[in-house]
Order: structure tokens, then sequence, then C-alpha cells
């Protein structure tokens, strides 16, 4: 032999092998949940906006009930009795005196 040393490939280590594809796994699943994360706060937001919008029409359907209650209550009373009948249903008293203009035309014509 010549004094000269045949070069043998050097093994890599173990750690140095894994390492790129450990960087690329993990440079993957990072995007991946910072995609799913950036989702997740715009679904929230709409989220919250239809939570908002549900608790105004709640309130609003609240009033209503509490109107509708209170119109409830005073239904039984003879005066809103009358007051239906004279404006709602066009009833008079029986001993109201009418009178009829015979220029006006009829709504109802």
């Amino acid at each position: 032999m010549n004094g000269r040393r045949r070069s043998r490939p050097v093994k890599k280590s173990f750690a140095r092998r894994i390492y790129p594809l450990v960087l690329i796994v993990g440079v993957v699943f990072s995007i991946y949940f910072m995609s799913v994360f950036i989702e997740q706060s715009y679904s929230m937001a709409d989220l919250n906006k239809q939570i908002e919008l549900k608790q105004n029409e709640v309130k609003e359907l609240n009033k209503e009930i509490s109107s509708l209650e209170a119109e409830l209550e005073i239904a039984d009373t003879p005066e809103f009795i009358e007051k239906v009948a004279r404006e709602k249903l066009k009833m008079v008293g029986p001993r109201d005196i009418i009178y009829q203009d015979e220029d006006r035309q009829d709504e109802g014509e």
C-alpha cells in the first residue's frame, strides 16, 4: 500500500440526519395551526356578531311582550272595548248623534 489512506465516507449522526425533517415538519405544523387559529378567530367574530344581533332581537321582543301585556290588562275594561268598537269597527253608541256630509264621498267608494 502506498501510504495513502482510503477515505471512508463520514457517517452523519442520527441527529444531523433527522434535523432537517423535524424542521420541515415543524414549519408545516406551525403554518397549519396558524391558519386554523386565524380561521377560528374569524368564526368567533362572526358568532359574536350573531350573538349581539340575537340579544338585540330578544330585547325588542321583550319590549313588545311588555306592551302587549299592558294592553291585555286593560282589554277587559269597558272603556277599551268602547274605544276599539268606535275606532276599529266604526260603531256608534245608542245615544250618539250621527252627521252625514252629503258633499263628502265615502272612503269606500
